[in-house]
């Protein structure tokens, strides 16, 4: 409760990058969630939260909320599904698409004989053999100016990532930062800023001196101050 401004502002932080969700896709593949969290889990350890774009979302949200909408392994959509990515690219957004074959068919099946223009914004049409990795280093080549302005590297022993983070502008100077490790090793942790300035992290729960590298147990909890 004493840092209850700070968790609400680390919790409304913007998403930068959007995940299409496409409502056909979902019900006529049985593994389409499950494709689709490949995408979500490895965008999901950069320090920023992810979301979603539906049709819905995309006409009545305002589109200046992301950077970028993400067509990963989505094959069927409708006609109004398509044309809702559509507008937004006529508009001036960022569409990054996996490979050529998603949004290629109609809720039926059926090839559909259009594809998708630059129009205003930019259309990013990405190779069929990329892994899951590529692709998400290609989106975040996209949104480079919306990334934190801290960076954390990490190292647990593992080949995967297990600390999950955030952060947000400190309106009393600096910068408000939440690190949780969800990985089932500690994590040897090193904090910088994107500009090569040397960063100075401080716990806010406990008021120790972390300075720039500091552990993390598995299930730890760290809500940082970083100057």
């Amino acid at each position: 409760n004493s840092f209850s401004d700070e968790i609400i502002a680390l919790r409304n932080q913007r998403r930068p990058v959007r995940i299409f969700y496409s409502e056909t896709s979902a019900i006529d593949k049985n593994y389409y969630m499950t494709e689709q969290f490949d995408l979500y889990e490895s965008l999901f350890f950069e320090g920023f939260p992810v979301g979603y774009a539906t049709e819905k979302i995309i006409k009545k949200q305002d589109n200046n909320n992301w950077d970028v909408i993400v067509v990963y392994k989505t094959e069927l959509v409708t006609d109004a599904e398509f044309d809702a990515i559509q507008s937004y690219l006529n508009q001036g957004g960022t569409v990054v698409i996996d490979n050529p074959t998603s949004l290629s068919k109609n809720e039926y099946g059926k090839v559909r004989n259009k594809v998708l223009k630059q129009g205003k914004g930019k259309l990013v049409l990405l190779d069929t053999d990329l892994t899951t990795i590529k692709i998400k280093d290609k989106v975040l080549e996209e949104i480079s100016n919306a990334l934190p302005e801290i960076v954390l590297d990490e190292s647990n022993g593992s080949a995967y990532k297990g600390c999950t983070w955030r952060v947000v502008k400190n309106p009393k100077g600096g910068f408000l930062m939440n690190i949780l490790n969800i990985g089932k090793n500690a994590a040897s942790l090193e904090i910088s800023m994107k500009n090569g300035q040397k960063a100075n992290a401080t716990d806010m729960l406990t008021g120790q001196v972390l300075g720039s590298k500091f552990e993390l147990k598995s299930n730890g909890v760290l809500l940082l101050e970083v100057k």
